[in-house]
């Protein structure tokens, strides 16, 4: 409803309640009261006028009404008006005025008035209330957004009637473009290693030139299977938004783990039994395995792993700064078809490659952030 049907409704509660305190006013009760005329007109020349307007009301005793007319042929149509009216009093028509003499009431009639006045107080408050609710909701007309944010489209225009009944047409989207979230699909096989908070490396197809990070806001447990695969939506919070906008396609690789100042070797390097190949002059030779075999000039020492990527693993035990790991393309202990095997130095410091960053990766549903 808009504000010209908000007036006219606002109208017609004044109206009734002007009307009910007409009521109030045309009760007749002991006294002489001039208002009990308001609502009587006589025919003046044709119409219907007021008896205020063509003549003088006056009181000489508290229970007689006199009415002068400016005009005495209108004296009869005063009289007949009044005798058709529901005043209940006889008009005395003496050729110079009308007087009305108000009797003193009896018990009975106290009764009547009794219910014509709670009758007409009980129609004002009605009206009042009625009146009061309207003048709330025009105050109120203004729509308020639950959240702070930006209208991203409008369904209605102003003048459109809108219902208030559930499932109705909204009246626009607004997105709170403050932070964006984004939704992955992650496999049944790693969801376990999910876990909320956790850091997440964001790229998006639209801004090839950029990173964003997010973090791990929420883990559902309510999964969706399709093709004998079962995954889990995990929920991703990217605050330092920049150019990202909703409905963008984006990926995002979760950093379930992270180790600082590794080692780190190729994957390639650690053989089955957690062992690594290293030549026989590096210091981690002298706890070489005696038992494992190994070509000629290296040895083979035990080593403890720990966070790993899709390309390389930390060492947190086995293996020491200056030792050379020997590793081929695949991950066993023969020489390559060629009979070279790579080599590389181990150096203190940061793992290198991915330095255990890792997990699932996978875009948005729908389009990406939202």
């Amino acid at each position: 409803m808009n504000k010209e049907d908000y007036k006219v409704y606002s109208d017609k509660m004044r109206k009734s309640i002007d009307a009910v305190n007409a009521d109030f006013a045309s009760v007749r009760a002991g006294r002489a009261n001039a208002s009990v005329l308001d609502r009587i007109s006589v025919d003046y020349y044709g119409s219907p006028t007021p008896i205020q307007q063509i003549g003088s009301i006056g009181s000489p005793d508290p229970r007689t009404l006199v009415i002068t007319p400016w005009d005495a042929s209108i004296l009869k149509g005063i009289e007949k008006a009044i005798q058709e009216s529901d005043l209940g009093i006889n008009p005395q028509n003496d050729c110079k005025c009308i007087r009305l003499a108000f009797p003193q009431l009896t018990e009975e009639r106290r009764k009547e008035l009794t219910k014509q006045v709670q009758n007409a107080s009980d129609n004002l408050r009605s009206a009042q209330m009625s009146m009061e609710d309207t003048e709330d909701q025009l105050n109120n007309y203004t729509i308020t957004s639950p959240i702070s944010g930006t209208v991203i489209s409008k369904e209605v225009k102003a003048g459109d009637t809108v219902s208030n009944t559930a499932g109705s047409t909204s009246l626009c989207t607004i997105y709170d473009l403050s932070y964006l979230q984004m939704t992955v699909n992650v496999d049944e096989l790693e969801i376990l290693s999910i876990k909320e908070g956790q850091s997440v490396t964001i790229t998006a197809d639209a801004i090839s030139d950029r990173t964003f990070t997010g973090v791990v806001t929420s883990v559902s447990k309510a999964g969706t299977t399709a093709g004998g695969t079962t995954t889990y939506p995990v929920t991703i919070r990217i605050d330092d938004t920049g150019d990202l906008l909703p409905g963008m396609n984006a990926t995002a690789e979760i950093t379930t783990a992270s180790t600082e100042n590794a080692l780190s070797i190729p994957n390639a390097a650690v053989v089955r039994g957690n062992y690594v190949l290293v030549t026989k002059d590096s210091p981690s030779a002298a706890n070489a395995d005696p038992s494992m075999t190994a070509p000629e000039g290296y040895v083979y020492v035990k080593v403890t792993t720990g966070t790993s990527d899709d390309d390389y693993i930390a060492v947190t035990s086995g293996l020491q700064e200056g030792d050379t790991v020997a590793y081929t393309a695949s991950s066993t202990a023969s020489v390559s078809a060629d009979g070279q095997m790579e080599e590389m130095m181990v150096v203190g410091g940061p793992g290198q490659g991915g330095g255990g960053s890792g997990g699932p990766s996978g875009g948005a549903p729908g389009g990406g952030p939202q």
